[in-house]
This record gives C-alpha cells, sequence and structure tokens, in this order.
C-alpha cells in the first residue's frame, strides 16, 4: 500500500512595507531615466554635423549679400585736410572697402576704356577767382588712353573750383590750377576704370565710381564722359564730381537727402541715386557753413 503524498508546503506572499514601496518607486524611475538616456544617444546627431546656414539677403536688395561699406560712405566724416597725407585714409564717392563685393552701379555705362598708367599734366596755370587768405594750389593729370583731352579738362575742372556756387571761400579759401604737381597741395587726376581701381585701393570702385586718397583726387573717367543716370547735363555731373571729391579733401564727410523734393547736398553720393532729392552739383548753404 503506498503512503498519501504529503503536500509541499506553500511559500508566504510577499508583502513590502511602506519604506520598500518608497524604495521600489525610486529604482523604477531610475530605470525609466536610464532608458530615455539610452535612447536620446542613440538618435542623436554625430559630433560635428550643424544644421544648414542660411544667408539672409540685404534690406532692400533681394538676393544679394551685405557687404561692409567705408566710413565715407556711411556718413562718418572723411579725413581732414589737416592729416590728408596720410597714404592710408581715402574718401570715395561711392567705393566699398575690401570685402564682399556686391552688384553695383545698375544701368550706369561702361566704356572699357583701359588707359595706359601713363599721365598728361595739364599745362595750363589758372590764378584763384578771389584772393583769400588760404590759397589751395593742385594739379591736374589725364591718363593717356582715355581720350581726354589734358588742357581741357583742366579747363573746366578749373572753371568749377573757381565759380562762386562753389567751394572757393570755404574757411576762407580759394584754388589755384599750377602746371606742376610738385608745386601742387594736390592733384586731381582722371583716370581710367581700372586705374582709379588701383589707386583708389583698398577701397574697392568696382570699376565705377571715383575717390579722394590722401593728397589724390582721383576722377574715373567713365563717369567723366558718361556722367550717371541721376544727372542730364554732363557738365552739371561733372561739377558735382569735382565739388563732391574736392569737399572730401577739405574734410566734408557723406550728406545724406534732406527730405523729397529738396535739394541733394553735393556730399550726398548722387551718382547711386537721389532718394528723393533734386541733383545739384554745387555745395549747399549748410555744407558752406559747416565747421
Amino acid at each position: 500500500m503506498t503512503a498519501p503524498k504529503t503536500p509541499a508546503p506553500r511559500r508566504p506572499a510577499l508583502r513590502l512595507t511602506p519604506r520598500g514601496r518608497v524604495v521600489l518607486a525610486v529604482l523604477g524611475l531610475v530605470v525609466v531615466l536610464a532608458l530615455s538616456l539610452l535612447i536620446r544617444s542613440c538618435t542623436a546627431k554625430p559630433a560635428g554635423s550643424a544644421a544648414p546656414s542660411i544667408t539672409t539677403p540685404s534690406a532692400g536688395t533681394p538676393g544679394t549679400p551685405a557687404t561692409t561699406t567705408a566710413a565715407s560712405t556711411s556718413g562718418a566724416t572723411s579725413t581732414p585736410a589737416a592729416t590728408r597725407s596720410s597714404p592710408t585714409t581715402a574718401s570715395p564717392s561711392g567705393a566699398t572697402r575690401s570685402g564682399p563685393r556686391q552688384a553695383e552701379g545698375g544701368g550706369i555705362r561702361r566704356s572699357g576704356t583701359t588707359g595706359d598708367g601713363t599721365w598728361t599734366a595739364a599745362p595750363t596755370a589758372v590764378k584763384p577767382a578771389r584772393q583769400t587768405p588760404t590759397v589751395h594750389r593742385y594739379a591736374v593729370k589725364v591718363e593717356r588712353g582715355t581720350g581726354i583731352d589734358a588742357a581741357a579738362a583742366s579747363r573746366e575742372i578749373a572753371g568749377v573750383l573757381n565759380d562762386p556756387r562753389g567751394w572757393i571761400g570755404y574757411r576762407g579759401a580759394s584754388f589755384e590750377l599750377v602746371p606742376d604737381a610738385h608745386q601742387a597741395e594736390f592733384t586731381i587726376h582722371v583716370a581710367s576704370p581700372p586705374t582709379t581701381n588701383r589707386m583708389c585701393l583698398p577701397l574697392q570702385t568696382l570699376g565705377l565710381w571715383s575717390c579722394r586718397h590722401g593728397d589724390d583726387v582721383i576722377l574715373n573717367s567713365d563717369r567723366w564722359t558718361l556722367q550717371t543716370p541721376s544727372f542730364t547735363d554732363v557738365a552739371a555731373y561733372r561739377a558735382y564730381l569735382v565739388n563732391h571729391e574736392v569737399g572730401h579733401f577739405l574734410g566734408h564727410g557723406h550728406r545724406q537727402c534732406g527730405g523729397k523734393g529738396q535739394v541733394a547736398p553735393v556730399m550726398m553720393q548722387q551718382s547711386k541715386g537721389l532718394a528723393g532729392c533734386t541733383p545739384n552739383p554745387w555745395p549747399t548753404a549748410g555744407e558752406l557753413s559747416a565747421p
């Protein structure tokens, strides 16, 4: 006869104390956080990868990257006449500092002229139209290959600087054209676009603009002959070009249009546009009375 089986003893049910429940909950939270960090590290981008950069066009010029403009093009005061001998200073009528170049001069004509880098000095001597305490002596040189007659250009420039509507009398000064550049305080060059670009460095004239650099005023031959759409009369534009750059020599910086319909200051960059002002080749009363 087989003996009856003895049933296995039951294991007592696991009972957690309140403290044990807290410990278990904390462990569960630790496990969940560890799993979350593991998943995040697996899906993260490799080190060194970055979101694509987006170039924002400059305001008012869709699709054109912004550029850094020269001090004189942003309204800062040009180098005073007392320090004009420094070869590192320049005051452009529309140039920009070295750096990213943007397309400029829409609608402005180019001739494609390239000078040979040699100069014809104007043989003309023209006395000041008025005797003043200070006389600024200047010479005129025209680059060969531009097709511009040096004698004719010098007479026209002298006529502008001796005109009573111009800078004559400003700070008690007048202007005298001399044939020898060694006797001159500054020299006005009429240069082809490539030569203008080189002489105006580090400013970027882009083959379009003129500048004043130290003791040199450099007039772009394309602007002398072809002007810009802002003016309808080439003689008036030449007067503006001379007065603007000589104004830089005298220590003036750029000015802005004072309001729609007003006369543009001669130190405004009228070559680039009028911003609602009317074209004007002569210094305004406000510019002539500036200290």
